[in-house]
């Protein structure tokens, strides 16, 4: 271990890697300091859309994810479609794992080109074993699952579901769907996060989530002859 460059720092002196370290503490981390990837914005909408053929449309988000030493910020700034269509097989299904990537040919990268990308990364059996082919550093959009059969993503059968991991900015509140979510997030004491399912806020202490007692009250200040401040202020 090492103190590293800075970023912004001296002309010529700070690598990739130093910079990508230096701004992993703008962002959510577990317990361990591993920054949390996923998707910065937008939060509780659908990041994939199905359409009248066998592709999708991958909606504007800005996401952190983490490659070869720290975060990294990617961006779309407007609706895309994945660069190959998507397969319906001849029997059974196929499952897809949509995600975003940056590319990086130079070492530790072994990409063909810097290109950033969408693509789908695909299996037979079911969406875990999708997502173990996903490259390094690429970050889950949403799942696709396909029978035989079909011309279109928006046919009977098709299931197409954003699953997007959402993450913040450090001290932010983390959203999460369920309790399988809120589980599977494990990060200092003080944090919080958000379960989008019930409307609760959790607070995390002693190293365990507790449902926080309430919200702060709400005050009311009129600035002119008198100060009138709400009941239960």
């Amino acid at each position: 271990m090492t103190v590293r460059s800075s970023w912004p720092g001296p002309t010529g002196q700070t690598g990739t890697t130093e910079a990508r370290k230096a701004i992993s503490g703008l962002f959510a981390s577990d317990s361990t300091g591993a920054v949390r990837a996923g998707v910065l914005s937008p939060v509780n909408t659908q990041l994939l859309v199905a359409r009248t053929d066998l592709n999708v449309d991958i909606a504007a988000l800005q996401a952190v994810a983490v490659q070869f030493g720290g975060a990294i910020l990617i961006a779309n700034d407007g609706v895309v479609q994945l660069p190959s269509p998507l397969v319906s097989p001849p029997a059974g299904i196929n499952y897809y794992v949509v995600y975003a990537k940056q590319n990086e040919s130079v070492s530790p990268g072994t990409d063909p080109n810097n290109t950033p990308v969408v693509g789908a990364a695909l299996s037979t059996s079911d969406f875990a074993t999708a997502r173990t082919s996903m490259p390094t550093g690429a970050v889950e959009i949403g799942t696709v699952q396909i029978p035989s059969g079909v011309t279109a993503t928006n046919a009977s059968g098709v299931a197409v579901t954003t699953t997007a991991t959402y993450t913040a900015a450090a001290g932010g509140v983390v959203l999460v769907r369920n309790a399988t979510e809120l589980a599977a997030w494990t990060p200092a004491d003080s944090s919080l996060a958000f379960r989008l399912d019930t409307g609760t806020l959790y607070t995390r202490a002693g190293g365990a989530w507790s449902p926080s007692a309430g919200v702060m009250p709400v005050i009311d200040v009129v600035v002119g002859t008198s100060i009138a401040v709400a009941s239960g202020g």
